[in-house]
C-alpha cells in the first residue's frame, strides 16, 4: 500500500505539470492570434489622433510620433506571422519575446501625451489621456490571457504619462496623473489572487470560490476554448 501512494502522487504531480504547460502554450497561442486585429485597428486610430493634433503641434513631431506608432504596428504583425509559421516553438521564448514588444508599443502610446499634448490646451491634453485610457481597456481585454503581457502593455503607456501629467500638469495634472494610477491599480491587482485560483487567468483570480482541483481543469478549458 505504501509503495502504491507514492506512485499515484508522482502520477499526479506529472499530469498537473502536463495540464500546465498545455495551458500555457494554448495561452501563448492565444495572445498571438488576437495581436492582428487589434494592432490593425491601432494604425487607423493613432492616425486619427495625429491628424486631430496638426492643429497644435509641430507636425513633424506628430508624424514621427505616428511613423513610430506604425513601425511597432509592423513589428508585431511581423511576430505574429513568424510565431504561426514556425515549425518549432518554444512558448517560453516567444511570450517573452512578445512582452517585450508589448513594452515598447506601450510605451510609444503613451508618447502621444508627453511629446504631442499641447501647452495651454487642457481639453486638448484631457482628450489625449481620454484615448489613452481607451486605448489601454481594449489592450486590458485583448490580454486578459496573461497577467504579464497585460501589465507590461499597460505599465509602459500609462505609468509615464501619469508622472508627467503629476510633476508638469498643475493642479489639474495631478489629478489625471492620480486618476491614471488608480486605473492602473486595477489590472495590476489581479496579480494577488485567492488562495487556490491562477494568477494567470483572471477568472480564477476574480472567482474565490474557485476549488484548487477545479481551477486547473477550468482554465484549461478556458484556454483551449479561446484560442
Amino acid at each position: 500500500m505504501s509503495g502504491v501512494l507514492p506512485s499515484s502522487h508522482a502520477s499526479s504531480a506529472a499530469q498537473e505539470a502536463g495540464l500546465a504547460q498545455r495551458v500555457f502554450d494554448a495561452q501563448t497561442a492565444m495572445l498571438f492570434h488576437r495581436a492582428p486585429v487589434s494592432t490593425l485597428v491601432g494604425v487607423p486610430f493613432s492616425l486619427l489622433m495625429c491628424l486631430g493634433l496638426l492643429p497644435y503641434v509641430d507636425p513633424t513631431v506628430a508624424w514621427t510620433w505616428f511613423a513610430l506608432r506604425c513601425g511597432m504596428a509592423v513589428t508585431r504583425l511581423l511576430m505574429s506571422h513568424s510565431f504561426f509559421r514556425a515549425t518549432a516553438k518554444d512558448p517560453a521564448a516567444w511570450r517573452r519575446g512578445f512582452v517585450a514588444v508589448l513594452a515598447m508599443d506601450g510605451f510609444v502610446w503613451g508618447l502621444v501625451s508627453i511629446w504631442l499634448a499641447p501647452q495651454g490646451s487642457p481639453h486638448v491634453t484631457a482628450l489625449l489621456l481620454t484615448s489613452l485610457v481607451g486605448v489601454a481597456a481594449v489592450g486590458m481585454f485583448v490580454l486578459q490571457s496573461s497577467w504579464r503581457a497585460s501589465a507590461a502593455f499597460l505599465v509602459s503607456m500609462l505609468l509615464p504619462v501619469a508622472l508627467h501629467q503629476m510633476v508638469m500638469g498643475g493642479h489639474l495634472g495631478l489629478f489625471a496623473g492620480l486618476g491614471l494610477l488608480a486605473f492602473l491599480a486595477i489590472p495590476l491587482s489581479r496579480r494577488i489572487a485567492p488562495k487556490g485560483a491562477h494568477a494567470s487567468c483572471w477568472v480564477c483570480a476574480s472567482a474565490p470560490t474557485a476549488l484548487p482541483k477545479s481551477a486547473p481543469k477550468h482554465c484549461a478549458w478556458r484556454s483551449a476554448r479561446a484560442a
